[in-house]
């Protein structure tokens, strides 16, 4: 499997997984994290768009595909958590555990889009000293 295909997988995750969490947030009153996540997904289906336009080799139906067979709604039921009392510590605890977590993968993907930006400055930087070195 190529980058290009693994990147595309991940989008699309990440598109499912901000899709899930809007729903979610609408569902228990909690619209700026709705409308928010919504957002997010959004962006990233524009940015997916826009990717496999670049890059036409890849066809993404095959992700789709897969993303949809994984989100299926027999195949995400509910944990027996969320099926508990809304006020009990058990699920509050679970929610800050979702929260913590979405807190870590947001800060590592910032992290890596910062250092994915730096590097392509230092590179368009490096290419400006050598024309030979370009890679167009």
């Amino acid at each position: 499997m190529s980058l290009k295909a693994v990147h595309i997988c991940f989008i699309i995750l990440s598109v499912l997984l901000a899709a899930g969490l809007g729903y979610w947030g609408i569902q228990n009153h909690q619209v700026y994290l709705g409308a928010s996540a919504w957002t997010t997904a959004l962006f990233l289906v524009i940015y997916l768009f826009r990717f496999t336009q670049k890059m036409k080799k890849i066809n993404p139906l095959p992700f789709w595909l897969l993303g949809a067979i994984v989100t299926w709604p027999r195949n995400v039921l509910a944990c027996s958590v969320c099926f508990g009392d809304p006020n009990s510590n058990l699920t509050k605890g679970a929610l800050a555990g979702v929260i913590v977590l979405l807190g870590i993968v947001g800060f590592v993907l910032g992290w890596i889009a910062t250092l994915i930006f730096c590097w392509a400055r230092k590179a368009e930087k490096l290419a400006c000293l050598d024309p030979a070195a370009r890679l167009d």
